[in-house]
């Protein structure tokens, strides 16, 4: 039989709880256990019934239990002030870090069973979130989840905490949010390895509402609703209990790997026909006709300086102004080696040997939409329009898992938008792959 108690006190081994009809009690500690959190035990957990304390007089239980919710009011509303977000994450075990603004972990909350599981030897708390999720997937292997022989997808979704959403500061924490959904890229981009693909989201306070009155985790939540959006007939309860490897596989859906909500990665269901391959670089061209005067006009706005950096650029990563990029159509030339176009059926292709491929392009509410094809096969569609501030080398796909060798990229330019931007711009900053 299940008891209900609430956490008052913490040590090594034991954890001292307040229930309804038994009063105080002593049950094994288990790991993810905080001040103020309801908790479920049986008694076999019970260490100690503590008759003795259970015997106080109803005054001193009435002016203890008065003390208690005071204490976790103020306990629970300190708390609250230290969260700025919440990253969850999906292998099979299904757990939530809650985190602060050095993002370092607050809390952890198991979402399933097989997260209980996982955490029974783990203390996150503390931790930084790119150390914890090391951690994750070290005990993952360790306890079986992630198996060597077998592939493996880690689905990682993060949220700003509501009050986040609401404060004045909004884009100063949709910017620190988008920095750590950078550095987790980073970090899940070392670990993997043996089969193990990882994908990462960003969810509107909206979404992760939703998750939270279904009890599943964020990202298993834009799971159902991707598939669902795609006419896709699957339960609820079948992603909430389902394995996110199975589920990726089951629905075929490509969620993008984000740093902004305006990324929606998709499959399209009606791919772009892939133009015919030019063998000639276009030149950036005027979208003006020149002016027709006796002297010459300088129809075309002369490139900015541009004085190539000292700097080694990263491993792997190349340039939007490389020879080795195709560009097909009609592009212009930004910032020095940045490309644009927003007429439709130009593309850009580029050729790489390696098993993984990330392009940093541009965000803004003057950008569009473009078909992105590997090996000649469609993978994915994106949209690049947000509302908020423009910014430039953004992570706007990302690809892995491929067999190494030679691979190609190809990006269509659809000349299509979202209703409320203003133009259908594509931009290449760089590519990286490895």
């Amino acid at each position: 039989m299940e008891n209900i108690g609430t956490v008052l006190e913490l040590t090594e081994k034991e954890a001292i709880i307040l229930t309804s009809s038994k009063g105080f009690m002593s049950i094994k500690r288990r790991p993810g256990m905080f001040l103020g959190q309801k908790v479920q035990f049986k008694k076999s957990d019970i260490i100690n019934p503590r008759s003795k304390i259970a015997m106080f007089s109803t005054i001193a239980s009435g002016i203890a239990a008065v003390l208690v919710i005071t204490f976790f009011y103020i306990q629970s509303f300190y708390t609250n002030q230290d969260i700025y977000a919440y990253v969850d994450v999906d292998i099979n075990p299904s757990l939530e870090l809650m985190i602060d603004q050095e993002n370092e972990i607050v809390k952890v909350k198991a979402i399933n069973e097989d997260a209980n599981t996982l955490l029974e030897d783990l203390e996150l708390k503390g931790m930084q979130v790119k150390t914890a999720l090391t951690e994750v997937v070290k005990e993952s292997r360790e306890k079986g989840f992630i198996e060597k022989d077998k592939e493996t997808v880690v689905l990682i979704s993060a949220a700003l905490n509501e009050d986040s959403q609401k404060d004045k500061n909004l884009y100063g924490n949709e910017d620190k949010l988008d920095k750590l959904l950078n550095t987790i890229d980073s970090r899940m981009d070392e670990l993997e390895q043996e089969n193990i693909t990882s994908k990462i989201i960003k969810v509107d306070t909206e979404d992760m509402v939703k998750a939270r009155e279904n009890d599943m985790s964020m990202g298993k939540y834009a799971v159902y609703k991707e598939a669902r959006e795609k006419g896709i007939d699957i339960a609820l309860s079948e992603v909430k209990e389902g394995n996110i490897t199975e589920l990726v596989k089951k629905t075929g859906i490509s969620l993008g790997d984000e740093s902004d909500p305006a990324l929606n990665v998709a499959v399209s269901p009606s791919p772009t026909p892939i133009p015919k391959p030019t063998t000639s670089v276009v030149l950036p061209t005027p979208t003006l006709e020149p002016t027709p005067t006796p002297k010459p006009v300088a129809t075309i706005t002369p490139a900015p300086e541009y004085t190539p950096t000292p700097t080694r650029m990263p491993k792997g990563m190349v340039a939007a102004g490389d020879r080795s990029i195709l560009y097909s159509g009609s592009w212009s030339t930004i910032e020095g080696q940045s490309k644009t176009s927003g007429a439709t059926g130009s593309y850009v292709e580029f050729t790489f040997t390696g098993s993984s491929l990330k392009w940093f392009g541009a965000i803004g509410n003057k950008q569009g939409k473009a078909d992105v094809y590997i090996d000649g096969e469609l993978d994915a569609s994106v949209d690049c329009y947000t509302s908020d501030k423009p910014m430039r080398n953004i992570l706007i796909y990302q690809k892995s898992g491929l067999t190494k060798g030679s691979h190609t990229i190809r990006i269509v330019v659809k000349g299509d938008k979202h209703p409320l931007s203003k133009e259908t711009f594509i931009e290449v900053n760089a590519f990286q792959y490895k």
